[in-house]
């Protein structure tokens, strides 16, 4: 159970840090938002990053069952 606490907050840390202003025009949420979904790069990571935390839950839940 530790080891899934220490994950989901290392995880969470680097969620909430405040984001590198490496595109500086992107000055609000939305437009940073639209940005990140419609750039192939960005998504195909999003993508990468969802299965990965799928596959995760899924293999806690199994241990669990």
């Amino acid at each position: 159970m530790k080891s899934v606490f220490t994950k989901v907050t290392a995880v969470a840390a680097a969620v909430i840090a405040t984001p590198a202003l490496a595109h500086s025009e992107h000055n609000n949420m939305l437009s940073g938002f639209v940005h990140f979904m419609t750039e192939p790069d960005h998504l195909a990571v999003s993508v990468l990053v969802a299965i990965a935390i799928i596959f995760s839950v899924r293999k806690v839940l199994a241990k669990r069952s």
